[in-house]
C-alpha cells in the first residue's frame, strides 16, 4: 500500500474569525482605562539542534546568527523578528485569526496524458492547434503581446547536433548563436497548412525550410528526450524532432495585465537553487535566458491561448503549464471571505492585527508589542560541524497535499489550511543518492547550535487588554504547557531542527490587575469560546496545532513518516488520488484535549483522576496552587487523593480528618512528611499539631495536658524545652 506523506502538515482553516470589538479604539496616545503594560522575560531553549542564518552580508552566512564582539568573540542571538513571526503564527491559530499573508497566486499544471489538459490546446485531431504564437515587448514599462504566425522546422535540417541529446532551450540557443555562429532571424520557406497530424495536443502545422522569401525568427524549446530520426527506432519520429519559426508579426498588440505578468514570473521561477535561503526567487533557465533580453529592449517569443484580442494564458513552450482555474485566495475565501483580499475600505483587524500592528493603505497601526533579540546566555554554546542538506520546499501544485479534495480547477475543492512542521524527538539523518543529487548545486550548508543552547528574550507590551495579554501568554506557553508542547523555529524543520521551548521567568509590571498568568489566559480562552460556541481546546484547529507541537517519533514506512516523497511515489499517489490526512488522524495525533484548564480541576478531583492531577501539580506552579485551593474546598470521591498533596498543611489536615487514621498509620504518614518545609507559625500547622496530639494520645493525655501543650504551639521547634519535653511527656518519638 502506498502512503501519502510529507514532513509538514496543516491546521484546518477556521470558519469563524474573531474580530475584537475594541479594535477601532486602539490608540498609542490615549490608553485604555483597563490597559496594562509590562515586560515578559523568557528563556528560549533549543530542544534540538537549531539554525538561524547569519543575515549580515559581510559575514559567513553558513554560521548561526551572531554579533562580533571587540575581542572577535561571537555573541549568538535569535533575531526578534524570527521569534515575533513564530509567536504570531501560533496566535493566529489560537485566536481564530485571518489567513491573510498569502500571495494571490494562480499555480500552473501540465499533464499531457489527461484530456482536461490536451483539449485546451486542440479540440480534435484534424484542427489547427488552438495554441498561438507571439512576441512580448516592453513598451512604456508595460508588457505588450504582438501575435504572429508560426511553422515547424526539422531539427536535422538546421544542424545535425540539434536535439540529439536531452537539453534545455537555453543550451540550444547558445549552441546555435555562440558555437556555430548563426543568427536566429533568417529567410524561410513556409508551406501551406499540412494534412499530417502531429501529436494529439498540437494538431496540423505548417512546415518551414531554410532559405526563402519569408522573414522569420527561429525559436527553440526544450528537448525532453533525444531525437530519433526515421529508422532509428519503432517510435522514432514520435520523439521531438521539430523546432519553431515565428513570422508575420501583427502590428497591433494585446496588453498583458499585471496579475498575468506576475503569475508568469512566479511560475517561471525556481526556488530550488543553491541560494534558496534568500527571499527572492531566481528565474528558471528558460525565463532567465530571456529576462535580461526582454528588459534590454529585445522581444521574447511566447505561445499563448485565447481569442484575439484577449489573452487567457501564455508560456515559453508550445505545451506550456496552464494556470489553474482558482487561485489560493479563491480557495481561502471559500472557507470565509473575511480571511483574505482586504482593501483600505473593507479591512477589519483580527486579534493579531490589534497586538502586532497592521498596514493596509492608509489604515496603519503600530504594534503594541516589541520583541528584543534573544541573546544566547549559554556560557559555551556548542557549534556543530558543517551540515549540507537539500532543504526542499513544499510545492502547492501537488494538490494532494495542499487540498483536502479535488484540485485547483474544481469548483468544490477545499484548502488544507495553515502549513506547519511537526516537532520531532530526533534529528533525521540526511541521506541522498549522489547519482541523482548534486549537493554542490542544490545543497544548503549550515552550522547549527546544539540542543541545550539557551537564549533570553524580552517582550515589551504596552496598553494591552487582559484578553490580549492572555492570548500572548497562551501562545508563548501553550496554556502553561511549555514542557509538553514545543515551537518550531529556523531552518531545516523538515529534518527535525528548530524544536524550542519557551519558559516565562517573570512578568514585570506596575499595573497588572490579575494575580496569575492563568487568570489572563482563561480570560482569553473564554472570549474565544464565545466565538466558536464550543470548548476551545477541543476545536479541530487547536487539536491539530497541539498534535504537531507534540514531539513525534519518525516512524519509517508508516503513514505518519515525516519525509518528502520520491518521484515514483508521487506518480502512484496521483493515480490513486489520495489526500494527505490531518496529523491527528494518522496515529501520532492526540485523541483528546491535552490542555487542562482551571475549570477542569473540580471534575478531575471528583473523579479522583490522580494522573492528570499529578501532572498539573508537577509541571505548573500556578495550577498547583489552584489544585490545592480546590482540594481544600472540594470533596473527592476517594480521599486518598489528598495524600499526594501533603506538602500543603491545610490539605494534610483535611486528609487526616477525613481518614480518621489510626495511630500507627499516622506515624507512617508523618514519617513521609518533610516537616522542615512547614511554616511553624501557620495556623494550619498548629491545627495539625493539636489534631495529632489529641488523636494519637487522647487516651493517655491527662485532662490538664492540652493547656500544657498550648504553651508549645508558638515555640514549636523554635526554643527548648519543646522538643525534648514533648518527647518525655508523650514517651513516643516526635511526630514531626
Amino acid at each position: 500500500m502506498s502512503y501519502i506523506r510529507a514532513p509538514y502538515n496543516f491546521v484546518p482553516l477556521n470558519k469563524h474569525i474573531f474580530f475584537p470589538e475594541w479594535a477601532q479604539q486602539i490608540s498609542h496616545d490615549i490608553p485604555f482605562s483597563d490597559g496594562e503594560s509590562g515586560i515578559i522575560d523568557i528563556t528560549v531553549k533549543a530542544e534540538s539542534p537549531i539554525f538561524i542564518r547569519n543575515a549580515s552580508q559581510d559575514k559567513d552566512d553558513n554560521n548561526f546568527s551572531y554579533i562580533s564582539g571587540q575581542d572577535e568573540t561571537k555573541q549568538y542571538f535569535i533575531p526578534g523578528t524570527s521569534l515575533k513571526g513564530m509567536i504570531r503564527s501560533v496566535l493566529e491559530i489560537m485566536s481564530y485569526g485571518k489567513m491573510q499573508f498569502v500571495d494571490n497566486r494562480k499555480y500552473t499544471w501540465r499533464e499531457l496524458s489527461t484530456p482536461e489538459y490536451s483539449n485546451r490546446f486542440t479540440k480534435n485531431f484534424e484542427s489547427e492547434p488552438l495554441v498561438k504564437a507571439g512576441f512580448i515587448k516592453i513598451i512604456d514599462g508595460e508588457w505588450q503581446l504582438f501575435p504572429c504566425k508560426y511553422a515547424r522546422i526539422e531539427q536535422c535540417h538546421l544542424d545535425s547536433e540539434i536535439g540529439v541529446s536531452k537539453i534545455r532551450a537555453k543550451e540550444k540557443y547558445d549552441y546555435w548563436i555562440k558555437t556555430i555562429n548563426k543568427k536566429l532571424i533568417n529567410n524561410f520557406t513556409i508551406s501551406e497548412l499540412g494534412t499530417k497530424v502531429f501529436e494529439k495536443q498540437c494538431g496540423k502545422f505548417r512546415k518551414a525550410t531554410l532559405e526563402g522569401d519569408t522573414l522569420g525568427q527561429l525559436v527553440f524549446t526544450g528537448q525532453i528526450k533525444e531525437r530519433l530520426d526515421k529508422g532509428e527506432g519503432e517510435h522514432g519520429t514520435k520523439r521531438k524532432h521539430l523546432e519553431f519559426v515565428f513570422y508575420n508579426e501583427f502590428q497591433d498588440s494585446i496588453p498583458i495585465n499585471s496579475q498575468m505578468r506576475k503569475d508568469f514570473v512566479l511560475n517561471h521561477s525556481d526556488d530550488r537553487n543553491k541560494e534558496k535561503h534568500k527571499t527572492a526567487l531566481s528565474p528558471n533557465k528558460e525565463w532567465g535566458y530571456w529576462k535580461d533580453k526582454l528588459y534590454n529592449g529585445e522581444r521574447m517569443p511566447v505561445f499563448w491561448l485565447g481569442t484575439y484580442p484577449k489573452v487567457d494564458s501564455f508560456g515559453l513552450a508550445m505545451l506550456f503549464r496552464l494556470p489553474l482555474k482558482y487561485s489560493v485566495h479563491d480557495l481561502i475565501k471559500r472557507v470565509n471571505p473575511d480571511h483574505i483580499g482586504h482593501t483600505e475600505n473593507n479591512f477589519r483587524p483580527d486579534l493579531t492585527d490589534c497586538i502586532f500592528g497592521h498596514s493596509v493603505g492608509s489604515k496603519t497601526l503600530k504594534g503594541r508589542v516589541q520583541f528584543s533579540h534573544a541573546l544566547c546566555i549559554s556560557k559555551n554554546p556548542e557549534v556543530l560541524e558543517l551540515k549540507q542538506n537539500v532543504l526542499s520546499s513544499p510545492k502547492p501544485t501537488f494538490y494532494f497535499n495542499y487540498l483536502k479534495d479535488g484540485n485547483y480547477n474544481d469548483d468544490e475543492s477545499n484548502i488544507s489550511g495553515r502549513k506547519r512542521y511537526p516537532v520531532r524527538n530526533t534529528i533525521e539523518k540526511y541521506s541522498y543518492d549522489p547519482k541523482k543529487t548534486n549537493l554542490d548545486k542544490v545543497g544548503t550548508k549550515f552550522k547549527p547550535l546544539n540542543k541545550g543552547s539557551e537564549f533570553n528574550l524580552k517582550i515589551r507590551f504596552h496598553n494591552l487588554k487582559k484578553v490580549e495579554i492572555g492570548s500572548l501568554l497562551t501562545a508563548i506557553t501553550f496554556y502553561n504547557n511549555e514542557n509538553k508542547f514545543y515551537h518550531s523555529l529556523g531552518m531545516a524543520k523538515p529534518l527535525g531542527y528548530g524544536k524550542v521551548s519557551l519558559s516565562i521567568n517573570d512578568i514585570v509590571s506596575d499595573n497588572l490587575t490579575m494575580k496569575t498568568m492563568t487568570e489572563y489566559m482563561d480570560c482569553f480562552i473564554n472570549e474565544m469560546e464565545k466565538v466558536i460556541k464550543t470548548s476551545w481546546g477541543k476545536s479541530q484547529s487547536i487539536i491539530e496545532l497541539l498534535t504537531m507541537a507534540t514531539p513525534q517519533d519518525n516512524k519509517a514506512g508508516t503513514e505518519s513518516e515525516l519525509r518528502y516523497m520520491e518521484l515514483e511515489e508521487f506518480v502512484d499517489i496521483k493515480k490513486e488520488k489520495k489526500a494527505l490526512k490531518y496529523y491527528s488522524q494518522i496515529g501520532n495525533g492526540i485523541s483528546e484535549e491535552k490542555i487542562i484548564r482551571e475549570e477542569d480541576i473540580p471534575k478531575i478531583i471528583q473523579e479522583s483522576n490522580i494522573k492528570d492531577l499529578k501532572k498539573i501539580y508537577k509541571n505548573n506552579s500556578e495550577m498547583k496552587t489552584k489544585v490545592e485551593l480546590l482540594l481544600e474546598a472540594e470533596n473527592p470521591s476517594d480521599v486518598n487523593i489528598y495524600k499526594d498533596f501533603i506538602s500543603n498543611p491545610k490539605i494534610l489536615l483535611k486528609y487526616l480528618k477525613a481518614k480518621n487514621l489510626k495511630s500507627k498509620e499516622l506515624k507512617k504518614l508523618l514519617d513521609s512528611v518533610k516537616h522542615s518545609s512547614y511554616d511553624k507559625s501557620n495556623r494550619y500547622t498548629q491545627e495539625i499539631f493539636n489534631y495529632l496530639i489529641e488523636s494519637m494520645y487522647k487516651d493517655e493525655i491527662p485532662d490538664q495536658m492540652p493547656e500544657r501543650l498550648n504553651t508549645f504551639k508558638y515555640t514549636w521547634y523554635d526554643k527548648s524545652p519543646d522538643k525534648d519535653e514533648l518527647t518525655d511527656i508523650l514517651n513516643v518519638n516526635r511526630p514531626f
